[in-house]
C-alpha cells in the first residue's frame, strides 16, 4: 500500500529540501546568504514572483499564494537596510549554534596541546626522553658489566677458607709440646695471591673483559 506524502512546494517548486526549512530569505530567493546587493536582491525577487505565479490557476493555487507572499516579505525585508541588518544579526546567530563535540577532534586538540609542552628535564634537546638516546645505552651496558663483576668478586668463589687450626700436639720429653698437621691439614701455600683492583667506570667493553679475566685468575 503506497502511503500519500503531502505536497512541499518548497522541495517540489524551490529546491529547498526537507531538511533545510524553513528556508531563510536568501534560501527563499535563490541567492547567496547576506547578500549585500540591491540590486541582485531585487532581480532574485523578481524572478520568484513570476515563476511561482505560473501555479496560481493550478490545484495547489493555495500554496502558490503563500510562497508569493513569503517572497515579498523577503524582498521588503533585505531592500530594506534597517530591517536586513536585525535580520543577518538573528540569521547569524542561528548559524552560529555550538557545534557537538567530536571525540576524535577533542583527543587530537589534546594531542597537540601536549606536543606543544616545553621539553621537561627527563628529555633531551632532540625532543627524545632521556632513555632513548644512543648514549643511554652505552651507559646501561657499562653498569650491567660492573653488577656482573661484582657478583663474580662476592659470590663466585663459594669456598670456605679451609680450617687450618685442626692440628694435633705432641709432648716431648722436655714437657714441651709441638704442633703437627694432621691427614686432614693442607700445607699452607708458599704464596698469597694479590687481588686484581677494583674496576672503576668509566671503562669500555675491551677493559670490562680485562677485568673479568683478571678476576677470573684470581679466583
Amino acid at each position: 500500500m503506497n502511503v500519500m506524502t503531502p505536497f512541499d512546494p518548497y522541495h517540489k517548486w524551490l529546491g529547498i529540501p526537507p531538511d533545510q526549512q524553513p528556508a531563510n530569505y536568501y534560501r527563499l530567493l535563490g541567492i547567496e546568504e547576506f547578500e549585500a546587493d540591491a540590486d541582485v536582491i531585487e532581480g532574485a525577487a523578481e524572478r520568484q514572483t513570476i515563476y511561482l505565479r505560473t501555479f496560481q490557476t493550478g490545484p495547489n493555487s493555495e500554496l502558490a499564494a503563500r510562497l508569493l507572499n513569503e517572497v515579498s516579505a523577503a524582498r521588503v525585508c533585505l531592500l530594506d537596510e534597517t530591517s536586513k541588518t536585525l535580520y543577518d544579526a538573528d540569521l547569524r546567530s542561528d548559524l552560529q549554534t555550538a557545534p557537538e563535540e567530536d571525540p576524535l577532534a577533542l583527543m587530537t586538540e589534546e594531542l597537540a596541546a601536549i606536543s606543544s609542552k616545553p621539553v621537561t628535564q627527563s628529555q633531551s634537546r632532540s625532543g627524545k626522553p632521556v632513555w632513548q638516546q644512543p648514549w643511554a645505552i652505552s651507559v646501561g651496558a657499562v653498569g650491567i658489566v660492573m653488577v656482573l663483576l661484582l657478583v663474580i668478586v662476592f659470590f663466585g668463589s663459594g669456598e670456605e677458607p679451609q680450617d687450618r687450626a685442626n692440628q694435633s700436639t705432641n709432648t716431648t720429653p722436655g714437657n714441651q709440646q709441638k704442633t703437627q698437621p694432621t691427614a686432614n691439614n693442607e700445607v699452607a701455600p708458599d704464596k698469597v695471591a694479590v687481588a686484581p683492583p677494583p674496576a672503576v667506570a668509566p671503562f669500555d667493553a675491551a677493559e670490562a673483559k680485562a677485568h673479568q679475566a683478571a678476576w677470573a685468575k684470581y679466583l
